[in-house]
């Protein structure tokens, strides 16, 4: 990373974050800069994301983060686990942002090592060379790191993750080199679980318990609000206004349903689902098949759900919900 600076502006929350009403406070918006042009690095924003209105714990998201960028240091972490499709990934990415704050990233996977994320010696055309892993290029840069799916990785990686949360300087395993900590860096991870291993949806590792409650902020997040999703709806299909809200009310009765362990297979019905279906079936329609609504939806949700008994489960919910006069829309 050649060239790389970093530029500071102080402006108010309620500026970036136009959710939190007026506000007097205070965050400084980075502007991270490579050879002269605003870093690729810095998240693209999402015209359709939307922050959740409220948290479990009574403080929302948002908050939380906003927190933990303001007063928070490289050794606090954030910890965010939820719903497959919930948007937990996107709360950090749309966070980023609007601060202009550079990121990096990673899926965690079972065979993950440490040098996968902080780099080493690697043989390149026949020549050892170091290349720098990701994270240890947030450490350096004051970028923030997110480890997508960290339920996913081997424990014991997990525990040598402690040496990032203890937050101090330290040596790097391979290179021997001393790796020192930027102020404005931050580690983030997200999971579908706090560690708790396979449970009815999603297949994951049991994970250190001790090492997961290092992370000084965590979210639990969840699927948004009717009103939120609604709007989302609106956006990317206004054609289906009519419709949107038996979409929605679908979707909350599918995932009542999925909750209350209705279903053989843990079936998730995520939002990025919802607007996928939504999308497929104005495209439907302008190809002219004979049921936009309902063939979407069997492409969309129908044709994802491997398990027969499941899949005519959510298909008399659809019938509950929707007539074959619904379509044309």
């Amino acid at each position: 990373m050649k060239e790389y600076s970093v530029n500071f502006q102080k402006v108010s929350a309620g500026q970036l974050f136009p959710e939190l009403g007026e506000s007097n406070i205070n965050i400084v918006r980075l502007e991270h800069v490579t050879q002269n042009k605003i870093s690729p690095f810095v998240p693209g924003e999402d015209r359709l994301f939307k922050f959740p209105k409220s948290g479990d714990s009574g403080t929302t998201p948002l908050e939380i983060l906003l927190a933990f960028y303001r007063y928070g240091k490289a050794a606090d972490g954030c910890y965010v686990y939820g719903p497959t499709g919930c948007g937990k990934s996107s709360i950090v990415r749309q966070f980023c942002s609007r601060c202009g704050l550079g990121l990096m990233f990673r899926t965690g996977h079972e065979n993950m090592e440490i040098t996968e994320l902080l780099g080493g010696l690697r043989i390149v055309d026949g020549n050892t060379v170091y290349q720098e892993g990701p994270l240890l290029k947030a450490i350096r840069h004051g970028m923030w790191f997110l480890l997508d799916e960290i339920d996913s990785i081997p424990p014991g990686l997990l525990m040598e993750l402690n040496m990032i949360l203890d937050g101090k300087n330290m040596i790097h395993p391979e290179t021997k080199e001393l790796i020192v900590f930027h102020q404005f860096f931050r580690f983030v991870a997200t999971a579908n679980t706090f560690g708790g291993g396979n449970s009815m949806d999603y297949q994951r590792r049991r994970q250190d318990k001790a090492t997961l409650n290092r992370f000084k902020y965590k979210i639990l997040a969840g699927y948004p609000d009717k009103e939120t999703e609604m709007a989302i709806l609106e956006e990317v299909a206004p054609l289906l206004s009519i419709h949107k809200d038996k979409m929605v009310g679908l979707y909350a009765d599918l995932r009542k349903a999925n909750d209350e362990g209705k279903f053989e297979e843990g079936v998730p019905f995520s939002t990025r689902s919802l607007v996928n279906w939504a999308d497929l079936a104005v495209q439907f329609q302008d190809l002219g098949t004979k049921n936009p609504l309902e063939d979407a939806f069997g492409v969309t949700i129908l044709n994802g759900i491997e398990n027969e008994t499941d899949r005519n489960t959510v298909r008399s919910h659809y019938k509950n919900v929707f007539n074959p006069e619904d379509c044309p829309f």
